[in-house]
């Protein structure tokens, strides 16, 4: 096996090994390694290819900083995805009423072209938000603004009042929709602040590692750094 087929071997293994842990996990890993490297069995081993008790301080230090960047990712996306669930509640009961009335439009202006075509009860309902929104929208703004239809609807068992509600909904959703855009702007720019400094100190705790195990190499202390040393 050549030289970069070995390192190239060891990154899948290395891969392998941290693929399933979570991101506590791995900063865990790493704030346990640092550490422990100061302690006095182990650092003496490592000050002399730089690791001194200055720059182990100077690396947990960023770790106390990855900790509080994963705290408030972790924040951000909880309050992504509690936003995006009122969202999505909001929008299912609106499409829930908005069919029921459909439908009893439908019946009752079944001979009616013209209502038809203007409250758009031969249009097909789109899944997409921003094709629904506007078809469901309009249906309800039509009913509003056409007095002879608003007094009418009732007799197919569409209260004019639900046409107030429906319409105050929809702008309800309408600003969840804004809370919700910037709920997962905020989540993407902590997850990016988090992962930047995580992939800083990623390899500076790889490298750290290697260095132990070389050292080391065979010395019960390296348990303490979260390296296994088989007996």
């Amino acid at each position: 096996m050549t030289e970069e087929s070995a390192s190239t071997a060891h990154d899948d293994s290395k891969d392998k090994k941290t693929r399933g842990m979570s991101m506590e996990q791995r900063i865990e890993k790493i704030h346990t390694a640092f550490t422990n490297g100061k302690l006095p069995t182990i650092l003496p081993h490592l000050e002399p290819v730089g690791y001194t008790a200055e720059k182990l301080d100077g690396n947990l230090a960023k770790v106390e900083t990855l900790l509080q960047l994963n705290q408030q990712q972790q924040k951000e996306q909880s309050e992504q995805y509690a936003g995006t669930d009122s969202f999505n509640k909001k929008r299912g009961e609106i499409h829930d009423q908005y069919m029921k009335h459909r439908g009893l439009l439908k019946i009752y202006f079944e001979d009616n072209l013209q209502v038809f075509v203007q409250l758009g009860l031969n249009a097909r309902v789109k899944k997409a938000y921003g094709d629904w929104l506007n078809i469901v929208l309009s249906f309800y703004t039509q009913l509003k603004n056409t007095p002879a239809l608003l007094e009418e609807i009732p007799n197919a068992g569409v209260p004019a009042t639900e046409v107030d509600a429906a319409l105050a909904a929809v702008a309800a959703l309408r600003a969840l929709k804004e809370g919700q855009k910037k709920e997962v702007s905020e989540a993407q720019a902590a997850t990016e602040a988090r992962d930047k400094l995580f992939d800083e100190l990623d390899p500076e705790y790889r490298k750290f590692i290697k260095y132990a195990k070389i050292l080391l190499k065979d010395d019960q202390s390296l348990e303490a750094l979260g390296i296994v040393v088989k007996r």
